[in-house]
């Protein structure tokens, strides 16, 4: 096609974006857990809870991931494991800054370790979750597990 070419906008066919992976196959499956870990990203969030744009305060988090679900290649051709994982956040103490697990009933790691029947978060690792899809609001979806 030229520069000069011109088109009917009314007749621009639709071309499908790029799609992600088809999770619904593994949905409602269990993985064991496999991996508990503490990893720390940036939060738009203040210590309040409320949202401020541009803010990217370091939080920590406990990753909690199954063994691997599936294996896909991405655009470079390099294989990448996918698992079932979710994030529980982390508590830091006000006064020695330090992070650690909430002690709060309602705190969703404790809800979670009381589903699953366990104290220690190291006894978590091996334990059968059941793979859930979780759908954010831009519309990517991810694999997680049932929290509590």
């Amino acid at each position: 096609m030229s520069e000069d070419e011109v088109l009917d906008i009314d007749q621009l066919p639709d071309i499908e974006s790029g799609k992600g992976i088809d999770l619904t196959e593994f949905e409602g499956k269990k993985y064991n857990i496999a991996e508990v870990v503490v990893i720390e990203y940036n939060t738009p969030y203040n210590e309040q809870g409320e949202f401020e744009e541009g803010l990217k305060r370091p939080v920590k988090a406990l990753k909690i991931k199954t063994d691997v679900v599936t294996t896909v290649k991405n655009k470079e051709g390099e294989n990448v494991d996918i698992s079932a994982s979710e994030l529980f956040n982390l508590k830091q103490d006000v006064e020695t800054k330090e992070w650690g697990r909430p002690t709060h009933e309602n705190a969703h790691i404790n809800k979670f370790t009381k589903l699953m029947k366990t104290s220690k978060l190291s006894e978590l690792i091996g334990k059968p979750v059941m793979a859930l899809i979780t759908t954010d609001k831009k519309g990517n979806s991810f694999l997680g597990f049932k929290r509590a």
